[in-house]
């Protein structure tokens, strides 16, 4: 077999129809980062036997999948992931312009829905189902790509028949991104840009793998509580964050990824309705100019009903 490089490497995501049964790719991600690898659990016998060695044989109990994906952000491809994020979205349109608008919310069930990952490479076409992810990270910097990254678990593989085929998506970059801060969400359309260097927004799914009596292979993954946190650094003008910090302030937040217009158009709207300012610091480098970090965590807000929500319009009918 013939040393590979790891371009060679196709990886493809579908939502499944029926959970855990695999599907053919409904998107084939370009890539920057995959490590995702089949992963057993061992146990060991270490009964004394009279000597001084400490394990005398091994047995596997648990078979699945683990790793992550990460790449640039495409317009279309990224509503799956915002999908197997939130867990449940609403279509409307197209619009005149044949734009579709997609509405992610977070579905209050610890079943999220289910994608198979397809991986081709120089050795195999395997299909790894019941894919759910465990966190996912969207990050974009001034003169950059907005970028992502998934961490998923899956069931073991299975042999699939693939023929990778790539579409070209529309991309962002730090000139397309917006960030806004308002006393309430309905605020948030009103409200002043705040200029920022970087931005990162981190899900966490604290997902668990379901073991039961009688299989080797998990009987599903359950999401449990769902956490957001954020990131933002920007050049420091004034207190006015660290005194958000200090004082316990909570604001509602945008991030918003926009090109385009009409027909051109292609954005994601991040919507917090309710943030914390959990830390502050600065940079104070003697020649440097001051930086401040600020760091935030998303909270349910009990007059809104909601935590967060996700809308992305691109040309992609449904996911």
């Amino acid at each position: 077999m013939p040393v590979r490089l790891g371009r060679e490497y196709n990886i493809g995501i579908a939502k499944e129809t029926t959970r855990g049964t695999p599907v053919a790719p409904s998107f084939w991600i370009p890539r920057r980062t995959f490590d995702f690898e089949e992963k057993r659990e061992i146990i060991f016998d270490d009964q004394g036997y009279g000597r001084i060695e400490d394990v005398t044989r091994h047995r596997i109990v648990s078979n699945w999948a683990e790793g992550t994906l990460g790449g640039i952000v495409g317009a279309k491809s990224i509503g799956l992931f915002f999908l197997g994020v939130l867990g449940s979205v609403n279509t409307t349109g197209p619009d005149a312009n044949g734009i579709y608008t997609h509405t992610f919310s977070v579905r209050q069930s610890i079943q999220h829905p289910s994608l198979t990952i397809s991986v081709k490479d120089p050795d195999a076409s395997r299909a790894f189902a019941l894919a759910m992810l465990k966190t996912f990270r969207l990050s974009i910097e001034a003169g950059g790509f907005a970028e992502f990254e998934s961490d998923f678990m899956s069931k073991k593989a299975v042999s699939a028949t693939l023929t990778p085929s790539y579409v070209l998506e529309d991309n962002f970059v730090g000139g397309d991104t917006t960030v806004k801060f308002a006393d309430t969400k309905a605020g948030l359309d009103t409200a002043g840009t705040v200029k920022v260097t970087t931005a990162e927004i981190n899900f966490n799914k604290n997902l668990e793998k379901d073991d039961i009596l009688g299989s080797f292979d998990p009987n599903d993954f359950f999401n449990k509580q769902f956490q957001v946190e954020l990131t933002l650094t920007r050049k420091m003008e004034d207190e006015t964050y660290k005194g958000y910090f200090k004082d316990g302030t909570m604001k509602a937040m945008r991030l918003l990824l926009s090109t385009g217009s009409g027909a051109s158009l292609r954005s994601i709207q991040i919507d917090l309705n309710q943030v914390m300012f959990t830390d502050w610091s600065s940079s104070r480098g003697l020649d440097e100019v001051v930086v401040e970090t600020i760091t935030m965590k998303a909270s349910f807000k009990l007059a809104d009903a909601e935590m967060i929500g996700v809308i992305l319009k691109n040309t992609q009918p449904s996911y």
